[in-house]
């Protein structure tokens, strides 16, 4: 049964939709939410990938790869929080299969208006 946490309370920074990759089959939505000076949200809505151990969702800002997080939820609307300082640039979100070595998905993030 998928879990659903509440909407985050924020600005919407940015945002962007799952695609599938390597024939595995990924779809939702990403949202990210300022909610404080530094503290993000990153929300994962609808999300439907496939259900195994060890899917991690790895985020890039500013071009580089943060520490990849392992998915609590093979679906439903889950929220995750991230410090980081400075400025910046949300890029992608990738949906990692960390025993197979592979992405299984991605959401590449523009800018809210």
């Amino acid at each position: 049964m998928a879990s659903n946490d509440p909407v985050p309370q924020g600005t919407i920074i940015a945002q962007g939709s799952f695609v599938g990759l390597n024939g595995r089959t990924v779809s939702g939505t990403v949202t990210i939410y300022l909610t404080g000076i530094g503290m993000y949200t990153v929300r994962l809505a609808g999300l439907s990938i496939p259900s195994e151990n060890g899917i991690q969702m790895i985020t890039v800002v500013n071009d580089s790869s943060l520490t990849p997080i392992t998915l609590s939820t093979g679906g439903g609307n889950k929220n995750y929080s991230i410090t980081l300082d400075g400025s910046v640039t949300w890029k992608q979100i990738r949906i990692y299969s960390a025993p197979n070595n592979l992405d299984y998905g991605q959401a590449l993030l523009t800018k809210a208006q």
